[in-house]
């Protein structure tokens, strides 16, 4: 492993040579700081081989022994004379275990881009080298200006990006990790309105981006339409699972989260000092933005399995890889992917006295106005349980989805909560010197919090994503699907305004009384 941390920073006045002297009144400060983690490792696994690629399976034929393990012959079968109308009878071995007829179009072309082997061996074949990479490049920068002396403007911006990658000798389809990446923007006006009287100005925007991913090198490569592979998404590569004995590699993970979130802010407070009293009044605006999409399984989650290429009579017949071939999927899942968009505000305002009452007694007094306007969705994909509301799908039992926005079946709004408008918060605490030695303080105080999205929100929007799973087949020989063949979406598309939407789902509804 290495690591390494470094950085530097340097402040001071504006100065331009014969230009501008910032001296007393304009200033700088700025920093970086970089850090570099990495770490890796060689493995040797198994992948398909060069003759398996064209239907050439005759090395599965003959047990094989590494290092005292048996890998068994696997002898495969075509699953197309015992399925269908052939259903009941004997299935047909392929002759020497070669295929001969042409691989499924959407296998042919994503073997192009996955990983196989120039060995003639079928187990552990080819050598994998890994790096783990954790990075972080952040800089900031802050200027200060004196306008005059009662006058000051002060400007900061940071930005961050903290990448963690682990890369693959496979390729950038093996690429995966987090990918983050902050910004921050501050703009500050003081004002001297008197000598006892100062107004403070803050307006900022805060923005994070953040890609979660296992698979990144697919993302976003319209990687469907490349194979051919039609009825998914085009945001990652399709998830070809054939489970490749001794350490097999698989098709790269479809795992990916997109987060983009903002925050704007802006306050204002103004200090008066009056005497044996320090008075604070101001009010604060905050808007932010949620922004989401969970596209883990848009592009399709196909499982090979040994079923389409073996025979019942044989527990060890038939290879997962040349189900792959075939194209012929045991379980088959697609997802129709959750994006959101929520939006949050937030008002406050409060006035607060720090009173020096006598040089023994001191006391803080305030009160603070906090105003959450409710949590929206920019398209009004919101939905959520009406426990009053009888669901036609459970005998009128009360307890249905409801859904936000317009249209047929929806509640015309944009949002389930209502504002809530008495959210005063009283603060008082008082400091009281008993000897010059003892001290007693206490303090009373209410807080609100913000309105927030629980979790992802993904129980927020029920109704606006779905999902397909294909049913069980007939038999462990007949595939669900055969990549190919697939021409649409097989499922409903949403959204699903329905308040039997999460029937039969496992979920419950608890409410306190």
């Amino acid at each position: 492993d290495t690591q390494n941390d470094f950085g530097a920073s340097v402040g001071g006045p504006v100065r331009v040579p014969w230009l501008y002297n910032g001296k007393d009144k304009t200033f700088f400060f700025f920093n970086y700081e970089g850090f570099r983690q990495a770490n890796g490792g060689t493995s040797l696994l198994s992948a398909p081989t060069q003759a398996m690629l064209g239907g050439d399976f005759s090395s599965l034929l003959t047990p094989t022994n590494i290092g005292g393990q048996i890998y068994q012959a696997h002898i495969l079968y075509d699953y197309t004379t015992c399925t269908g109308a052939n259903q009941g009878k004997t299935c047909q071995a392929y002759p020497n275990n070669k295929i001969t007829e042409s691989p499924d179009p959407v296998f042919a072309a994503a073997s192009k881009v996955m990983p196989s082997s120039t060995a003639t061996s079928p187990y552990f074949n080819i050598p994998v080298s890994s790096e783990n990479l954790e990075q972080a490049d952040q800089w900031s920068i802050r200027m200060d200006e004196n306008i005059n002396a009662r006058n000051k403007i002060t400007g900061s911006y940071f930005t961050g990006n903290m990448p963690y990658v682990s890369t693959s000798s496979l390729g950038p389809l093996y690429t995966g990790g987090n990918v983050q990446g902050n910004k921050y923007l501050r703009l500050g006006y003081d004002y001297i309105i008197t000598p006892t009287m100062l107004n403070h100005f803050n307006a900022g925007f805060t923005r994070r981006h953040r890609l979660e991913t296992s698979g990144e090198g697919g993302f976003g490569g319209d990687w469907a339409t490349k194979l051919g592979l039609k009825g998914v998404g085009n945001a990652v590569f399709p998830k070809f699972t054939y489970n490749y004995p001794a350490n097999g590699i698989n098709s790269p993970s479809d795992g990916q989260s997109v987060f983009d979130d903002n925050v704007f802010q802006y306050d204002d407070a103004v200090s008066w000092q009056k005497g044996r009293h320090n008075f604070r009044f101001g009010g604060e605006f905050r808007a932010a933005q949620f922004n989401l999409g969970i596209l883990t399984g848009s592009a399709g989650q196909f499982n090979f399995t040994t079923g389409p290429t073996s025979t019942p009579a044989d527990t060890n017949s038939g290879s997962g890889f040349a189900s792959f071939y075939l194209g012929a999927a045991t379980n088959a899942y697609i997802d129709i992917p959750q994006v959101n968009g929520f939006r949050a505000k937030y008002v406050a305002f409060f006035g607060a006295d720090d009173w020096k009452v006598n040089s023994k007694l001191s006391l803080n007094l305030g009160l603070r106005y906090d105003l959450p306007i409710p949590v929206t969705e920019q398209a009004n994909r919101m939905s959520y349980v009406d426990p009053t509301l009888a669901n036609p799908g459970a005998g009128g039992i009360p307890g249905a989805y409801v859904f936000e926005g317009s249209g047929t079946g929806r509640l015309g709004g944009n949002s389930p909560q209502s504002i809530f408008q008495k959210a005063f918060g009283p603060r008082v605490g008082l400091s009281y010197a008993v000897d010059p030695n003892t001290v007693f303080r206490a303090g009373y105080g209410i807080y609100f919090s913000t309105q927030r999205v629980g979790g992802f929100a993904e129980d927020d929007s029920q109704g606006f994503s779905s999902s397909y799973t294909y049913p069980n087949s007939a038999s462990p020989q007949t595939p669900v699907a055969v990549l190919s063949k697939i021409t649409a979406y097989p499922g409903k598309l949403p959204p699903f305004i329905d308040p039997t939407v999460m029937n039969g789902q496992g979920n419950a509804l608890f409410i306190e009384s």
